[in-house]
């Protein structure tokens, strides 16, 4: 991923934390039937200035594919995104989890672990 430009994918959870521990900018498509799950998600992310929203509906024609072109042809836009997103992404995340749950097993085993 961190070789990519640009990321153009949906917005679900996991995917939108990817993306952003690995400081790519974004343009994020909702999935619809989502319950506007991937819709927040996306909108998180445009926030905080590290990727664009685009429509499924808007994917019909060209204007999607020429909005795509204009960013990734403004580099300077493409680095501010990537900076945005390394702000709001964890590398750490897994190690972070991993150091909790073993936390939560220890105190629910007494301290002891198998």
């Amino acid at each position: 991923m961190a070789a990519h430009d640009l990321i153009v994918s949906r917005a679900g959870a996991v995917t939108v934390a990817e993306v952003a521990a690995a400081g790519r900018p974004a343009v994020y498509v909702p999935l619809p039937l989502a319950a506007g799950h991937q819709r927040g998600n996306a909108q998180a992310m445009v926030d905080a200035g590290a990727a664009i929203m685009v429509e499924q509906d808007d994917l019909r024609g060209s204007a999607a594919a020429e909005r795509c072109g204009r960013l990734v042809a403004d580099r300077g836009r493409l680095s501010s995104m990537a900076r945005a997103a390394r702000a709001h992404g964890r590398g750490d995340a897994a190690r972070i989890v991993a150091e909790r749950v073993c936390a939560i097993a220890d105190a629910s085993a007494g301290g002891r672990r198998p």
